[in-house]
């Protein structure tokens, strides 16, 4: 899977799943992240992804792209943390440190195809 962030390419490694399969029927999708503090860049997703299969973590890492279901959200994570008591899906990894190219910056546009 590929994401186009800001007009710069990038590449996302997923791990192939059914939650996967149901992002997958979604694209491409244009979506606009928001950056909630250090923790994560989120976008808000069209639909609920398929989590018939999926195992729920509150150990999120750098560069892990998760889909948290209460906000129906793909979450690319900007640090090291425990959630707990929220817990996201793993979805895979995300080749690059979004804080390294975008800084502090609030709002930022992706494709994702």
């Amino acid at each position: 899977m590929k994401v186009s962030i800001e007009e710069l390419p990038f590449i996302l490694h997923m791990q192939p799943s059914k939650t996967m399969d149901s992002l997958t029927t979604m694209l491409p999708l244009k979506v606009e992240l928001t950056r909630r503090e250090n923790i994560e860049y989120y976008a808000k997703l069209p639909q609920n992804l398929d989590l018939s299969e999926e195992l729920e973590t509150s150990n999120v890492h750098l560069g892990g792209i998760y889909y948290y279901q209460e906000w129906n959200v793909l979450s690319f994570q900007l640090a090291n943390t425990n959630i707990a008591p929220y817990k996201m899906i793993y979805l895979g990894e995300f080749e690059t440190d979004l804080t390294e190219k975008f800084g502090n910056t609030k709002q930022i546009k992706a494709n994702i195809f």
